[in-house]
């Protein structure tokens, strides 16, 4: 089963697809020059600790994020990679 959940939420090594983004014009302008938008598949690498970048991976290429950033992020993945542990 597919759910749609925040970036954070997942757990590392899951791809997902971009589902929305809740930020401002020129924000998601910014985010779509490095080929992060809705419709895009993309890959959760890792978090880095204490609420640190979200590595992700988008077109064969891997991208740091902000914390922040991330949790605008809506994406849908599979059910089962749904992630309670924050380190994810």
């Amino acid at each position: 089963m597919r759910i749609k959940i925040i970036l954070t939420k997942i757990k590392n090594n899951v791809p997902a697809k971009i589902v929305s983004i809740r930020a401002d014009a020129a924000f998601l302008k910014k985010l779509d020059a490095y080929g992060i938008r809705p419709g895009i598949n993309i890959k959760k690498k890792m978090t880095l600790p204490g609420k640190g970048p979200v590595i992700i991976t988008v077109s064969n290429t891997e991208i740091a994020i902000g914390y922040v950033t991330a949790e605008k992020i809506l994406v849908e993945a599979n059910g089962n990679e749904y992630s309670t542990n924050r380190k994810s």
